[in-house]
């Protein structure tokens, strides 16, 4: 165990200054996970107008801890009951049925270095551990732990912990958990880290009623990359019940010792900012439930795995003081280098599963000039973007991974890369160009030996295999007319980004280029096919509350209808097409914060998602029920298969005090589907408008 430092702590008994909170932030971004707010105006405006009265400075004391905790995991290398666990295929009897994956065990070597108290363990991001701590049965509970991240990812798990995460939720299947992640949702999108978004569904109410809290320290910062960082939820469990009928659990945020969010003090004077009952935690997270309950660190059924260090961990099963979360966080070191250790560990080829079209075999057995993309046309004037993922074996060599192609027709390759004239007498290639900066032309003075073309990168050539493994690719031609450009934006697993460019390739008719492979195996993201008016990106990249359609008005007694072709970059069920009911015919703030911004009348009647999720901010939901009738006919065990390039027909009826959205979608495959939201109540005019999260909308 952890020679720890508490009676030193205690006998100086050190003070300390600590801010509560960081401002009185009064614009949450909500997610597509999470609930559109509905202001509380029971809150005490002690500063005589609408702005929240901001935190108080606290004196705290350190202060003793209870005796024994309810668990501790040091993390200092021996057997204390966490073992290393991966994201794996989902079976087809799998339980975890609002997942994207199963967890499993795996074999790995797990490698320990320094931590701020003896030793932490050390995640490479290929898998997280499950630490094997039960529900402490109360909902008064303190989880606290030191991390330091190389890698973390938007929603990606630190700590969760709860009952049946990998399950979807109904009003028989009780589904709580929390997760310390990080989110998007700060200021012109600044990424924040961390935040504990929580749930409850199916288990606070005989009317499943449900709740997605979440809390943070509201500085728009990220804490804990490339950094230590103490991090400590309080549950003290007061009930703190929301307008929509739900009951949240209060709760105590600290960041590195000091307390950074009070939900209880928010929840009665509005101290932070203006929603006082859904910035906090879920209930029933620790108590008794009907299910699987899990601890799991730096993995969960759906995100990207985390990758760095954790250390020193508790669990207690009462609420701890703000002295005694001091004390905890006083008897960590943050000043500790953090170093990854050296694991011997065989190196495996990556396991993949495709996304889009892959290019190359999986195994990585397809040589030079055997199979390519599709070819694409680039018109004067204009730029074509293809975003693919990369992979190559664990022997590879530099070049064994893209090619790209730069021709003048539309026609491929001899599979041989003999004579071309057999598959098109015209064919020509302006350019043959790899990624490891290297190619060659057939037009153009190259009597000189010189490449008509200037060639850039800022690669990192030390760990040039390493940062293309898995790395996402958006490779950009531009047709200038007589010449042409490339253009690989690369950005690793870790985040970091890369360029490389070939400028100036000189070109003397059509531009049409494809994507190829040498040892290596590409994943060709399905982009959207545009043949009316786009609604996000093309690769179905624009996030969340970024891109709206044009505003649709629906007079009283009257439909409107809308006809759109929905893509959906399947990571999600989510990820698809929304719709917001709305109140004006002006649009949205961009980063989703405060719609006054915008129109100070702008009010959100409903938005509503295509995978029968939606949230409303009218009508009576003191029953906790939200006020319409959800109908649907997916085929759920196919469902993103059937919605991705699915006709989408979308009706919106006004019927003068409630509306109705009615959407027919009718698959690549033929296969017809209907989804209805019917009673929504309206009180005033009716407007909606399309939307995207991670999805893109052909409206024709």
């Amino acid at each position: 165990m952890k020679k720890k430092l508490l009676s030193i702590l205690l006998c100086t008994a050190l003070s300390a200054s600590l801010l509560v909170g960081c401002g009185g932030k009064d614009d949450k971004e909500t997610d597509a996970k999470d609930k559109t707010p509905v202001e509380d105006t029971t809150g005490d405006d002690t500063t005589g107008d609408d702005t929240p009265a901001g935190p108080v400075v606290e004196d705290v004391t350190a202060e003793a801890l209870p005796e024994t905790p309810f668990a501790h995991i040091t993390f200092d290398g021996e057997d204390e009951g966490y073992y290393p666990v991966t994201q794996v295929e989902k079976a087809a009897d799998s339980v975890n049925d609002g997942a994207t994956y199963d967890i499993a065990p795996v074999d790995v070597t797990m490698g320990y270095a320094a931590g701020p108290v003896g030793n932490a363990l050390y995640l490479d991001g290929s898998f997280g551990v499950n630490l094997g701590i039960e529900p402490t049965n109360t909902d008064q509970y303190t989880v606290s732990f030191w991390m330091n991240a190389t890698r973390l990812s938007t929603y990606g798990a630190t700590l969760q912990i709860g009952h049946n995460m990998g399950k979807a939720a109904d009003v028989g299947n009780n589904v709580t958990w929390f997760n310390v992640t990080q989110s998007e949702w700060g200021a012109d999108s600044a990424k924040i880290f961390p935040i504990v978004w929580s749930r409850n569904e199916a288990s606070d109410a005989a009317d499943g009623t449900d709740c997605w809290p979440w809390m943070y320290a509201f500085d728009d910062q990220i804490h804990g990359k490339k950094e230590w960082v103490h991090v400590t939820i309080v549950c003290s469990g007061e009930e703190q019940a929301s307008p929509l009928g739900s009951t949240t659990a209060g709760a105590q945020y600290y960041i590195n010792g000091t307390k950074v969010y009070d939900s209880a003090d928010n929840y009665t004077n509005g101290t932070y900012f203006e929603y006082t009952w859904d910035a906090t935690l879920a209930p029933n997270i620790m108590e008794p439930g009907d299910g699987k309950f899990e601890a799991l660190f730096g993995i969960n059924y759906w995100d990207t795995i985390f990758k760095g260090f954790v250390d020193d961990l508790y669990v207690y099963d009462s609420a701890l003081t703000a002295g005694q979360v001091l004390t905890l966080y006083q008897m960590g070191d943050a000043s500790v280098e953090a170093v990854a250790p050296v694991v011997e560990v065989e190196e495996k080829n990556p396991e993949i599963v495709a996304q889009g079209t892959l290019v190359g075999a999986p195994d990585f057995t397809t040589g030079w000039w055997k199979e390519f993309s599709e070819i694409w046309k680039v018109e004067e004037g204009q730029s074509v973007s293809k975003t693919f993922i990369n992979y190559h074996s664990v022997e590879a060599a530099n070049w064994n991974n893209w090619i790209m192609v730069l021709q003048n027709v539309g026609q491929g390759h001899a599979s041989d890369a003999a004579v071309h004239a057999d598959v098109n007498p015209d064919y020509k290639e302006y350019a043959v160009v790899r990624c490891d900066n290297w190619g060659w032309n057939s037009v153009g003075d190259t009597a000189s030996g010189l490449l008509p073309w200037t060639l850039e990168n800022n690669y990192d050539w030390d760990n040039f295999l390493k940062l293309l493994q898995g790395a996402t690719v958006k490779a950009t031609v531009t047709n200038n007319g007589t010449t042409a450009d490339i253009v690989f934006d690369v950005t690793d697993v870790d985040g970091n980004v890369y360029y490389q460019k070939y400028s100036g390739i000189e070109v003397d008719g059509d531009v049409y280029f494809c994507l190829g492979v040498d040892g290596a195996c590409i994943d060709v993201k399905n982009e959207a096919v545009i043949t009316g008016t786009a609604v996000g990106a093309t690769d179905c990249s624009t996030g969340w509350w970024k891109e709206f359609s044009e505003i649709y008005a629906v007079a009283e007694g009257e439909t409107k209808e809308v006809n759109f072709v929905n893509y959906s970059s399947k990571a999600n069920n989510w990820n698809n097409f929304i719709v917001v009911l709305q109140a004006v015919a002006q649009g949205h703030a961009t980063d989703a914060t405060i719609h006054a911004d915008v129109n100070p009348d702008y009010k959100e009647y409903a938005v509503l998602r295509a995978d029968n999720w939606g949230w409303n901010s009218v009508g009576d939901t003191a029953s906790g029920l939200l006020p319409w009738t959800l109908e649907n006919t997916y085929d759920w065990a196919n469902f993103i298969a059937e919605i991705d390039g699915a006709s989408v027909n979308l009706k919106v009826t006004n019927n003068g005090t409630t509306a109705d959205v009615v959407a027919t979608i009718t698959s690549v495959a033929g296969n017809t589907y209907t989804q209805s939201y019917k009673g929504i109540e309206i009180d005033g005019p009716l407007y909606f408008c399309l939307g995207v999260d991670g999805a893109c909308l052909d409206i024709q």
